[in-house]
């Protein structure tokens, strides 16, 4: 699959691949917004008139950087 840059106020949605599970999205990709990446899922509806999406979308969140731990204890034990 080829790399491709998420544009302001484009949407990308692609199918899930595998089993489907009861009550999690069939449909995910991400979206830009006002220069802020989210996270898109949607599930297939039946309305009145038809087949509709349903989509939320949810921020992207930063993973944390990890952090190496201080050596900062003594290792001068009298034993």
């Amino acid at each position: 699959m080829s790399d491709f840059q998420i544009q302001e106020k484009q949407m990308f949605i692609f199918r899930k691949k595998g089993e489907i599970i009861n009550n999690r999205a069939t449909h995910n990709g991400s979206t830009m917004i006002d220069g802020k990446e989210y996270w898109v899922n949607c599930w297939v509806k039946q309305g009145t008139n038809g087949q509709f999406f349903s989509c939320t979308l949810q921020l992207k969140d930063e993973q944390p950087t990890r952090t190496v731990p201080a050596d900062d204890f003594e290792d001068d034990i009298p034993f």
